[in-house]
């Protein structure tokens, strides 16, 4: 199992408990482009394509919402 199947597999199994970092990885692997807010916002902006999704940077967790929203998108669910 390679380590983006790892990471997706993390995500699915405990999506209450995923890092900043690890959801970023898991984008960045599906092809998305970061960039962030234009006005020192908290949230970073990812888009492939037409597919857009924002994501609130907050400390030491994502909110679950936006885990199962990402693999949604990604069609990992």
């Amino acid at each position: 199992m390679t380590k983006v199947k790892k990471r997706i597999e993390k995500a699915i199994q405990n999506p209450k408990n995923l890092k900043f970092a690890d959801l970023d990885k898991i984008l960045k692997d599906e092809g998305f482009e970061r960039r962030s807010s234009r006005s020192s916002g908290s949230h970073f902006f990812y888009r492939k394509g037409k597919l857009n999704i924002a994501i609130p940077y907050k400390r030491p967790f994502i909110k679950q919402i936006y885990v199962k929203q990402v693999l949604k998108l990604i069609g990992a669910i």
